[in-house]
């Protein structure tokens, strides 16, 4: 998997492809390989292989935040602040479930997740390597 972002900032995509480290980065920002998902955050869009994957409002945010902060690892208390608010710090269950809902809607196994990845006990982490 890889993942490219726009010349703006504001859309990423995430793709998986056997052969894409072989790809000029140019040319790997504008194909559309199979399992590819791009998040535009400008227009708060998410897509998978070319369709609009809908997402409800809190499963975006949980997911513009993981994007925004690709390869880093979130706490729980970080997302569920920046989402949920200062009141919701400790609701872990709450992530879990959003965390799975979108799992479910964009990875190709959601069982085997390859994008978004739990780090025991501490958050998560969006990856596309």
């Amino acid at each position: 998997m890889w993942k490219s972002r726009s010349a703006s900032g504001s859309c990423w995509r995430v793709f998986a492809s056997p052969c894409a480290s072989a790809a000029p980065r140019k040319a790997r920002s504008r194909r559309s390989w199979p399992g590819a998902v791009e998040i535009d955050l400008e227009k708060r869009l998410v897509t998978r292989d070319g369709a609009v994957v809908k997402v409800s409002p809190r499963e975006y945010d949980v997911l513009a935040r993981l994007a925004q902060a690709r390869g880093k690892v979130l706490t729980h208390k970080d997302l569920l602040t920046a989402v949920w608010g200062p009141a919701h710090a400790h609701d872990t269950q709450y992530l879990r479930v959003f965390v799975g809902q979108l799992r479910q809607k964009l990875e190709a196994d959601p069982s085997t997740p390859k994008m978004i990845l739990t780090e025991p006990g501490i958050g998560y982490r969006f990856i596309g390597d």
